[in-house]
């Protein structure tokens, strides 16, 4: 039997029960970053919405046309985490070029 444990923003966390015996497992459907714990589809849903020029409206919008669970609340916290990982990049090839 599949059971809903838990979810963050698209990220949905399940348990799987034998009836018959002890036997459980747990799962999730993304992975997390591991200093964050922060779902990684959430992320990139995020980036993808801002890759055409959309936000938070047009991503519950999406998660609602296409039954989806809804995304996460605020995108804020998501576009620090781009936008200081498109720094880095840009700092890293900076420094290479010269």
């Amino acid at each position: 039997m599949q059971v809903l444990k838990g979810k963050s923003g698209l990220a949905i966390t399940f348990v799987l029960k034998c009836f018959a015996c002890p036997y459980r497992v747990e799962f999730s459907s993304s992975n997390f970053h591991e200093e964050t714990q922060i779902a990684t589809i959430n992320t990139r849903f995020v980036y993808a919405m801002r890759s055409i020029a959309k936000g938070a409206d047009a991503g519950r919008m999406f998660c609602g046309i296409m039954n989806l669970p809804q995304p996460p609340t605020s995108f804020s916290p998501y576009g620090k985490r781009i936008l200081n990982a498109a720094k880095l990049v840009y700092y890293r090839i900076q420094f290479k070029v010269l």
